[in-house]
């Protein structure tokens, strides 16, 4: 069955160039500007295609590497003032994108710190707090760093004020970094059988919906999808012979290296033609706009108006797309 109406959530991470800043006097913030011109040009045509307003999520990084490297949580926030209130009086969504990086100084080093409670609330506190003094509101969006999440960390978001959080990525599997050799404590969960459709999550995993919840966050998992016919087919012969019992399906990250355009909005396609309730969503970053990656991530979205679900997608907001989804309208949460 084809749906004539496919919300997209398009999540911005607004963050510094480097992923372990050292150096708070390089140009860390030029990939903000760059995707922000980016896409301000290529709103109109994703527009002109969809007969539709583009409503775009923008996600800020305010957590404590941001404060030790920069001077304070709020750094962006305040270089970038002007630009975030013209993207909401726009009508676009600003919620939070938050690391756990430590700086441990007999190191000199920064650690992804996912094994340390304490320290994972304080970059949630720092960073809700930063949200609130500047828009002078609660933050009602949010995606944690590396797809990491957990279920003792839902209540505390809960509390904050979220009630849609990106992080989930069904397909991913669990492991130590998401680069090569940077510290970490813990790990990052296995989602390779988390649910592909927004959720309330259960209380004791947060990879598993809770069918008996009205109220709280709603998880809102990122796209996944076989991703082979758009793919070489080296990639395809050696996923199924490293990872044999493994679901097809993987997460549709723009910046890989997809035979072409065309291939890829092809297979998401396909993707949407054979959900029950489809959706879209991606995440994207501020990266170095000169980069391989961040050229292939622009290539993706910009062939979106050539193809023909670029007339079928409607780029907004998570409450109106979980209505276009059939699903019912999230309750606001009481601020805290």
């Amino acid at each position: 069955m084809q749906v004539s109406r496919v919300p997209v959530f398009l999540c911005i991470d607004l963050e510094p160039v480097e992923r372990e800043v050292h150096d708070s006097n390089s140009d860390s913030w030029r990939g903000v500007d760059a995707i922000v011109e980016w896409l301000g040009a290529l709103r109109p045509r994703l527009a002109d295609t969809s007969g539709e307003d583009v409503r775009l999520l923008w996600f800020l990084r305010c957590d404590p590497q941001v404060e030790v490297a920069f001077g304070a949580p709020n750094a962006l926030m305040l270089r970038s003032a002007s630009t975030l209130d013209a993207l909401r009086e726009g009508g676009d969504a600003i919620g939070l994108h938050t690391h756990p990086w430590r700086w441990e100084e007999d190191e000199a080093s920064w650690i992804a710190d996912y094994d340390n409670p304490a320290w994972i609330e304080h970059c949630v506190d720092t960073s809700f707090e930063a949200y609130r003094s500047h828009f002078g509101r609660p933050c009602e969006l949010h995606r944690f760093g590396d797809h990491w999440l957990s279920a003792d960390v839902i209540p505390m978001l809960e509390e904050k004020g979220v009630r849609f959080d990106f992080s989930v990525e069904p397909g991913a599997r669990s492991m130590d970094s998401i680069a090569p050799g940077e510290r970490t404590s813990g790990s990052i969960p296995d989602y390779t059988r988390a649910p592909r459709e927004p959720y309330r999550p259960s209380s004791a995993d947060v990879r598993l919906p809770d069918p008996t919840a009205r109220s709280g966050l709603w998880i809102i998992p990122l796209s996944a999808a076989d991703p082979g016919s758009a793919l070489p087919l080296s990639w395809r012969i050696g996923s199924r012979v490293r990872f044999p019992f493994r679901p097809l399906h993987r997460p549709l990250y723009m910046f890989r290296e997809w035979t072409s355009p065309e291939a890829f909005w092809n297979m998401v396609q396909r993707h949407v033609d054979s959900s029950e309730r489809p959706y879209l969503a991606f995440a994207i970053r501020s990266g170095d706009p000169e980069s391989p990656d961040e050229q292939r991530v622009r290539s993706i979205l910009e062939h979106l108006p050539e193809h023909p679900l670029g007339s079928r997608v409607v780029f907004t907001h998570p409450e109106a797309g979980l209505r276009l989804m059939g699903l019912e309208a999230a309750e606001a949460l009481p601020e805290g």
